[in-house]
């Protein structure tokens, strides 16, 4: 969000003082200004974003995972699994 007050507050200040900027040929100047600012706001949505799609990952997939492990710990334990206890486990899973 300070990102974005930065580029904001640059972007402003541009188009307060356009007339000035025509005239002593500053485009470029101001427009590696506000791409530069512009680049590092994106840079930080796209790791936000990042961090946010292996949140939603991880919490769908993880009791998958703990289901499976589950699954194979008891038979390696055991020769077999009958599928009255296999349905049971996975009701009380999916139900914690």
């Amino acid at each position: 969000m300070a990102r974005k007050d930065e580029r904001m507050k640059i972007t402003s200040e541009t188009f307060s003082s356009i007339k000035y900027v025509k005239v002593n040929a500053f485009e470029e100047h101001f427009y590696d200004k506000i791409d530069g600012d512009r680049s590092k706001e994106l840079s930080i949505l796209t790791k936000k974003f990042f961090c946010g799609v292996a949140s939603i990952c991880s919490l769908w997939t993880t009791p998958m995972l703990i289901l499976c492990a589950t699954f194979t710990a008891y038979i390696m334990i055991e020769d077999a699994i009958t599928p009255q206890k296999a349905f049971t486990v996975i009701s009380i899973f999916y139900i914690l």
